[in-house]
């Protein structure tokens, strides 16, 4: 049975996710830490609700979307697959049921295929939307040079996100600051993103839709 506070208070793993965030820090990229891993797991809980999901599948969508990064211990390549081997023993520890640990291993493996994800559950559609919908200025890092690097430049742009779900839709909106990056700017570097979200969203029954700046995109 999940105890989802137990494993976001564990010692190794919170440390194992700080450390994680340091190593994506070396190399250049956005915030990967303590922040996004509870932004994700709020996002999932959110979507479950707006869903309908029973408490089992929020629990397991949650622990998966808290733990999805895990493995960017090791760097970004293939982190997916060796964050879901890394943390898999503290899961048993944590006395995680089989279906459930292998619903959060599957869900953290697969998260990170944009273009052509591998959706076998509810929990990794879930923890595929609640990552890509965090998108938002607190990611970026004070040494990031938004002049010249456009994923920080869109990141900083956008001054609010939310992700909510409902019968038949998810939905992305987006407050973008235009002075500082555009809806095309967004788009262009988020397309892979944005495929994914729609899959997951289909998987989920739903359509996807993406609204910035109180425009529906699509």
């Amino acid at each position: 049975m999940i105890q989802l506070d137990r494993i976001e208070k564990d010692p190794y793993i919170v440390e194992l996710l700080k450390a994680s965030d340091r190593q994506i820090a070396a190399l250049g990229y956005t915030e990967h830490g303590i922040r996004h891993a509870t932004v994700t797991c709020e996002a999932a809980r959110k979507i479950c609700s707006g869903l309908g999901l029973s408490q089992w599948e929020t629990d397991v969508a949650c622990a998966a979307s808290f733990l999805h990064d895990i493995g960017n211990l090791t760097g970004r390549e293939n982190h997916g697959p060796l964050g879901a081997t890394l943390v898999s023993p503290f899961l048993v520890q944590h006395g995680l049921l089989p279906e459930e640990l292998a619903r959060v291993i599957t869900a953290i493996s697969c998260h990170d295929d944009d273009e052509k994800p591998v959706i076998s559950t509810v929990t990794t559609a879930v923890t595929i939307i609640a990552d890509k919908s965090d998108v938002n200025r607190s990611r970026v890092r004070p040494t990031a040079d938004i002049k010249t690097d456009i994923h920080d430049r869109v990141n900083y742009a956008v001054l609010e996100s939310n992700v909510s779900a409902s019968k038949g839709k998810v939905l992305l909106s987006l407050h973008l600051d235009p002075q500082i990056a555009c809806t095309a700017d967004y788009l262009e570097i988020f397309a892979s993103r944005m495929q994914a979200m729609r899959k997951s969203a289909q998987f989920l029954g739903c359509e996807y839709e993406l609204e910035i700046n109180n425009v529906k995109i699509f």
